[in-house]
């Protein structure tokens, strides 16, 4: 398309074809009495043609073994079987990140109970530590006053 930029990769496009098709579309029948239901014209009580259509709806004309309401049965039924896998499916894939994610966090995340031990024992150390200066200091102020 002119002047729109160029398709880069993870780009996605919808296409309607559709979409607006009959925005224009009216009734070209303004009186009941203009619809073709008699066999002939002139036969105002002739309803052949309105008793063949009527009669469309017991005649197998989908794929010659199902009538037109038993294939939008089959449709409809069809649909939903699919939209509740989907949504099944959908919610096991959901758990399945969410178990992902909370072992993932065990692995890499912190345990309090490690991280309480390391602290007390950097805590003792760091006693051990300030108790080695000042035995040394008490050593080096001695020296010193031996002068």
């Amino acid at each position: 398309v002119a002047g729109t930029p160029a398709p880069a990769a993870k780009d996605s496009f919808l296409v309607k074809p559709v979409q607006n098709a009959i925005n224009d579309m009216s009734v070209a029948i303004t009186s009941e009495s203009q619809v073709a239901a008699a066999g002939a014209v002139g036969g105002e009580s002739d309803n052949r043609n309105a008793q063949k259509l009527l009669n469309l709806q017991d005649v197998k004309l989908v794929g010659g073994n199902a009538t037109l309401s038993q294939a939008y049965a089959t449709i409809v039924s069809s649909v939903g079987n699919k939209t509740s896998s989907l949504e099944t499916t959908s919610t096991t894939q959901k758990s399945v990140v969410s178990q992902l994610t909370q072992r993932q966090q065990s692995v890499s995340g912190v345990n309090l109970d490690e991280e309480y031990a390391n602290l007390t024992k950097y805590q003792q150390y760091y006693m051990a530590n300030a108790q080695v200066l000042q035995t040394a200091s008490t050593v080096f102020n001695a020296l010193i006053n031996i002068r």
